[in-house]
This record gives structure tokens, sequence and C-alpha cells, in this order.
């Protein structure tokens, strides 16, 4: 067995009031990359965050941390936080490349990258390699979600993330030889803890569940466990996820979703596979119910297919809280 997981998140910043309240937090650094008359200078500012600070949104840094965390639970971890996006959600390579560097001074097990950059570093990326390999650190990249965008994540020292929506949250193939390694579900899902619940999605969710899965299998087993691991291909399922698909429908969550709907109970029931036109009403409907049982939602529009069934809501609902019940939330 290993001991604490150490986990590097490259992305955004932390926000104090969505993160998990036993989430580890053992560093935290803001890289800015200085500008001229709205020009990028390759020179890059450092500064240590002392106090993570409170906002109105959940940031994507936090649902990856939070993701992580959610598919590692019973592991310790400790998480290292390289916030490269300034104000304007923008970064570059440089700043990237900078925060590896950073990173590969340290005593880091994983990396995870849930974003995507121009090639226009490749060759400072390559400089790396070497030291990664050597570390045996364990950097997890996403593809774009359009999947043209691949880089860093096509590098051959970087385990790259594809991937597309399942029925089951937490699924990954890993092929050793492809350009993207692991394809991992994509779907929506709740991350975080009862009364401040985001919604996560795409190539971003993908990696920060693999991530995840892989500290839970390094806490087991061991960093060089888990490098062996990495050398043969594997199809995945995690088996309380699975087992959670086949529960009943939460029956105090269904009493309120018809009510919501104004749909009858019991048509509700016998036809659960009858498809619900996602239309303007039922999302508004539907954001209605997730704010009554106290689940922030904001998102959830723009990630659900355009048709939904009553029964695949129902189960992301019961999923994702854990059958917390009406009252108890």
């Amino acid at each position: 067995m290993h001991d604490t997981i150490k986990i590097a998140v490259i992305d955004s910043n932390i926000t104090a009031n969505y993160l998990c309240d036993l989430i580890s937090i053992k560093d935290y650094l803001m890289f800015r990359q200085r500008r001229k008359n709205d020009v990028f200078l390759n020179e890059i500012e450092i500064q240590r965050v002392n106090n993570i600070k409170k906002a109105k949104r959940v940031s994507h840094g936090t649902m990856v941390v939070n993701t992580v965390y959610k598919y590692a639970q019973n592991v310790p971890l400790e998480f290292y936080i390289y916030d490269v996006f300034d104000e304007n959600d923008e970064s570059s390579g440089i700043v990237l490349v900078e925060a590896l560097r950073m990173i590969l001074e340290t005593e880091i097990d994983i990396i995870v990258m849930s974003l995507t950059c121009s090639r226009t570093y490749e060759d400072d990326f390559n400089k790396l390699k070497e030291k990664i390999k050597e570390k045996n650190v364990v950097l997890i990249c996403s593809a774009a979600n359009d999947g043209i965008m691949k880089f860093p994540a096509n590098l051959e020292f970087v385990y790259g993330v594809t991937g597309d929506k399942v029925n089951v949250c937490g699924k990954y193939r890993y092929d050793v030889n492809e350009e993207l390694q692991f394809w991992s579900d994509i779907q929506g899902e709740f991350v975080g803890e009862p009364g401040k619940y985001s919604f996560f999605c795409g190539t971003s969710k993908a990696t920060a569940v693999v991530a995840g899965r892989l500290a839970n299998y390094m806490f087991k087993n061991g960093k060089e466990a888990l490098i062996d691991y990495l050398a043969t291909n594997h199809d995945e399922f995690d088996d309380s996820i699975i087992k959670s698909e086949s529960n009943n429908v939460n029956e105090e969550l269904l009493v309120e979703f018809c009510k919501t709907f104004k749909l009858s109970e019991n048509v509700c029931i016998e036809n659960m596979d009858v498809l619900i036109p996602w239309n303007v009403n039922n999302i508004r409907s539907f954001e209605m119910f997730m704010t009554k049982i106290g689940l922030k939602n904001e998102i959830i529009k723009l990630n659900y297919s355009e048709f939904a069934t009553v029964h695949k809501i129902m189960k992301s609902c019961e999923r994702r809280i854990n059958d917390v019940s009406m009252d108890a939330v």
C-alpha cells in the first residue's frame, strides 16, 4: 500500500465555498503571464495563495479536484494547485511549461491537466520528457471536447484522455498503443457535497475520473505497480457504480419530479423509457426541481442530449446525491 497520494492539478483557480470539506490543499501557486498593451510577454509572475477565496460560481479547477476526490474518496490525497488562468480565463503554453517545471522539482505522484493548448511550445514540453520518466510521474491530460485539439494529451509521455457518453459513470478503456490511451465516460454527473453540488461533464471530467481511479489503484498497490499496470491494456468498471445502476429509483425524488412536471406518478412509473422532449419549458421545470433539492444546475441545459428519459434523469439524480432523501437535503 502506498502512502498519501500527491496530486498536482494544473487548471483554473479553486473556489472555497464549492470545495469538498475534507479535501486537503497542501499548496496553491498562482501563475500569471505579464501583459503589455494587451500583448502577452514571456514573463511569468508566480504567487503563493494562502487563503482560498469564495466565489459566486464554481470554478473549473474546483470541479476537477472534487471529481478526483469523488473517485478516490477512501484514499489519503494531498492536492497541489497550479492556477494558470488569469482573470480573463486566458493562459498559454509557456505558463503550462513553467508549472510543469516547478512540479517536477517536487515529489508528486500524479499530474492532472484537464485542458489543451497550441503546439507553439512543443519543444519546451518535450524537454521535460526525461524528467517525467525519471520521477515516474503519471501525467494525465484531456483532449478537447471537439476531438480536434489534442495537444499536449497526444505527447508520447502523456496519458491522454478522450471519451463519449455512456450509461455508467467511471467507466474507462485503456489502450497503451493509442495516441490517446484512455477512453472514458464524458456524460454529466454531479460532483461535490450536499448544498454545493456542481454538474460536470466532458473530457475535463473524464480526465479527473481517470486520475481518481489511478490514485485509488496506486494507493492499494504502489507506484511501481501502477506503472506496470499502465504497460498493458485494460477495460475497467467500478463495481460500486454498476451496483448503484441496478437500484430502484428513489421514490421521494420521483414523487417530487412528477409534481414539478405535473405528471401522473403511475403514468411516470409505467412509462419510464418514454422520451420527454428536452424543450425550454422542461428545462425550466427541471431547473426548478434541482434548485428545490439544493443542487447547482446552471449548466445542466448545456450538457444533456436533446432528449432524456425520466428513467435516466432519476437514476442520475439518485446516483449523484447518494440516496439523500428530500427531507435530508
